[in-house]
């Protein structure tokens, strides 16, 4: 089952979305998150994929994140944790 993260990834909209990503990573054997209805991202939004990184490491278990929106990729970048993003990013969309 994959988790379908829509909308903004903003200030206003991760404290909604962090606890979740946390319940679906920790009761999913092999948790998958698809950003592909993601409108608006900024660093909020990679701030919440570094949670749900933490959580998934916490529970020793490898998270994937497919079709992962440009802004949220750029901003990743500008942070300088893509490479931890990237890692953990599926390229297959379908």
């Amino acid at each position: 089952m994959t988790l379908v993260v829509n909308g903004e990834l903003v200030f206003n909209t991760v404290p909604d979305w962090c606890p979740k990503g946390c319940l679906y990573i920790n009761q999913t054997l092999t948790p998958e998150f698809d950003f592909a209805s993601v409108k608006l991202s900024d660093s909020s939004g990679v701030a919440l994929l570094l949670a749900w990184l933490r959580e998934a490491n916490a529970a020793n278990k490898t998270i994937n994140f497919r079709n992962l929106p440009q802004q949220l990729l750029d901003v990743a970048k500008v942070c300088g944790v893509l490479s931890l993003i990237q890692s953990n990013e599926s390229h297959n969309n379908g």
